[in-house]
């Protein structure tokens, strides 16, 4: 416990929004309801997992938040830059791309035998989460920025 209260505020909100995230991610993003004659039911079509930008996505997300944790709680020790970039410049990055690839795919939806499907509450609270790591990786450049060039 003592570990988790030494994260910082960017790390807290990116690690839960990541978590969130990958829950939500199983559930159905993608719909169709229908009736036809007295019949009527909803046609469960795809997750999170089920279209290529936000699977892309979903997964960048997960590596982003496993390394930031692993590398915070000392099991790894990830060097000072990556090329000309430090890490909270990639992972803000990272975190940025995840995002519009979520964005994208939650916008231009599904479709399934040419039938285009409706968007759940799901795919808009995975976007909700993947705007939460968004903002954690957001709050986290700025803390590097502030603590100087070794952090």
């Amino acid at each position: 416990m003592e570990k988790l209260n030494q994260l910082s505020l960017g790390e807290k909100i990116a690690g839960v929004s990541g978590i969130f995230l990958l829950l939500f991610s199983f559930f159905t993003w993608f719909k169709k309801d229908y009736s036809a004659g007295g019949f009527s039911g909803t046609y469960n079509g795809h997750n999170g997992w089920g279209g290529f930008l936000s699977l892309i996505g979903i997964l960048l997300t997960v590596v982003i938040v496993t390394v930031l944790l692993l590398a915070r709680f000392g099991v790894i020790t990830l060097p000072e830059k990556l090329g000309n970039f430090s890490f909270p410049q990639v992972f803000l990055a990272a975190a940025g791309l995840a995002f519009v690839l979520i964005l994208i795919q939650v916008l231009i939806g599904q479709k399934v035998s040419g039938q285009t499907l409706d968007r759940s509450f799901w795919a808009w609270l995975g976007l909700l989460a993947s705007l939460g790591v968004l903002v954690g990786a957001f709050l986290g450049f700025q803390e590097a920025q502030k603590s100087g060039p070794s952090a």
